[in-house]
């Protein structure tokens, strides 16, 4: 296979796993770096190089990793408590997999676990109400940064097929 055809294939799947970032269950910062590692090993990174295919590796490692590092950021401002990250986390995880649709599973999962902790951690379910609040618009934000991490991918991908 020409190296034109394989770098056609490759951002096509690249911009395709950029418009699958909306769906909370894949992991499309991770599926767009194996394509970008596939190519780039494959044409013995003379089309994208090290320095490019570093570049996509940390923002595959930050926009991965967002779950555990996002629900910090707006513990406190929100209302919520450390417990309603944490169980921002785990209830949609479980609800990905009780409720297998894939944006509503996760979305219930993600509120129910915040409340859940919220209050196991306060005792008032009545002081737990903004932990709901806090987990949707986490639950959002994380959307968003996976669809801008893996647009970012793509860009970079794109850029360095450009320049070399």
């Amino acid at each position: 296979m020409t190296d034109t055809l394989s770098a056609v294939i490759a951002s096509v799947a690249l911009i395709a796993v950029t418009f699958l970032s909306i769906i909370p269950i894949l992991p499309t910062p991770l599926m767009a770096w194996v394509v970008a590692l596939a190519f780039s090993w494959a044409t013995n990174f003379q089309h994208v190089s090290l320095l490019s295919f570093g570049i996509i590796t940390v923002i595959t490692l930050a926009t991965s990793l967002s779950d555990f590092w996002l629900p910090l950021i707006g513990v406190k401002t929100e209302g919520g408590s450390c417990g309603a990250a944490v169980g921002t986390m785990l209830g949609g995880l479980i609800g990905t997999f009780i409720i297998p649709i894939p944006v509503i599973g996760t979305l219930i999962g993600s509120i129910a676990g915040a409340v859940l902790f919220d209050a196991l951690g306060r005792r008032s379910l009545q002081q737990s109400n903004g932990a709901a609040v806090y987990a949707t618009k986490n639950f959002v934000y994380g959307i968003v940064v996976r669809i801008i991490g893996t647009a970012l991918i793509t860009a970079v991908f794109l850029g360095a097929l450009v320049i070399n």
